[in-house]
């Protein structure tokens, strides 16, 4: 049994429906993914960090390899999405008159 707080799971998972809302509706679009590449960097320095570090520690290459790999690849998709915010004009939609 997990004996963490699923209050953070809720709230990523409800954030991440915002922000495909805002999405789908070219609505707040660079506000959305800059607050969503901000979250996935810090849920990825909050559980990914200790396992990279716990990783690191072993003395198997393999292990190594594999801490460094979650870390490096969730990470990228974090910077994706702020590079993403970064592009992003705030030229309001065209509307439909």
């Amino acid at each position: 049994m997990d004996s963490r707080s699923p209050l953070i799971d809720y709230l990523t998972g409800t954030f991440l429906i915002v922000a495909g809302v805002c999405f789908l509706l070219a609505r707040k679009t660079r506000m959305a993914a800059t607050y969503l590449g901000r979250l996935d960097c810090a849920l990825v320095m909050v559980i990914y960090g200790p396992v990279l570090i716990g990783a690191l520690a072993d003395p198997s290459t393999a292990v190594k390899v594999e801490g460094l790999n979650y870390f490096a690849d969730t990470l990228l998709f974090g910077g994706a999405i702020l590079s993403l915010a970064r592009t992003m004009t705030a030229i309001p939609p065209p509307s439909l008159n």
